[in-house]
């Protein structure tokens, strides 16, 4: 006998962020794993001199990284709009 199932709640807007700290696209839907949404934070921007990893949590430094726009094309592919150039796109791994 199969057990009756019971709705719990129901999920909102779904959005994949490609890379950290950038805006990102909504879906209808997403395939997940056992490290999440598959395509989300794949990538993010480094700084070179300092070898650290651009954030929205440190404003002062990166004021403009939710000006970004960043989408997933492929397994291991995204491609970043900015504001100050017309397309940026990731190395492939």
């Amino acid at each position: 006998m199969m057990a009756q199932a019971t709705d719990v709640g129901s999920v909102g807007p779904l959005y994949r962020y490609p890379v950290k700290s950038m805006m990102g696209d909504e879906l209808d839907s997403a395939m997940g794993g056992s490290k999440g949404m598959v395509g989300d934070r794949l990538f993010a921007l480094a700084d070179p001199p300092t070898g650290k990893i651009a954030s929205a949590k440190n404003p002062s430094k990166w004021p403009n990284l939710f000006s970004f726009h960043a989408t997933h094309t492929a397994l291991w592919k995204a491609r970043a709009f900015l504001p100050f150039a017309l397309l940026c796109r990731t190395v492939s791994l």
